[in-house]
């Protein structure tokens, strides 16, 4: 290989990791809002239906 060959192979691996690092950052965007998402969720079942997080709640469960 000429050293244009690894220049340019070089170019696309930068280009490359550039791109993966945003993917990841967008993908750490995407968990924290789920995250603050599912917190939100907790706090409304806490104030609202707190029995919802009762550990035996499968033997509270009328039968059909």
């Amino acid at each position: 290989m000429q050293d244009h060959d690894y220049r340019i192979i070089l170019q696309d691996l930068i280009e490359m990791v550039v791109r993966l690092q945003a993917q990841v950052e967008d993908g750490g965007k995407k968990v924290a809002d789920m995250e603050e998402y599912i917190d939100s969720i907790m706090v409304k079942i806490m104030e609202n239906s707190p029995v919802l997080l009762e550990r035996n709640i499968m033997a509270c469960k009328p039968e059909k």
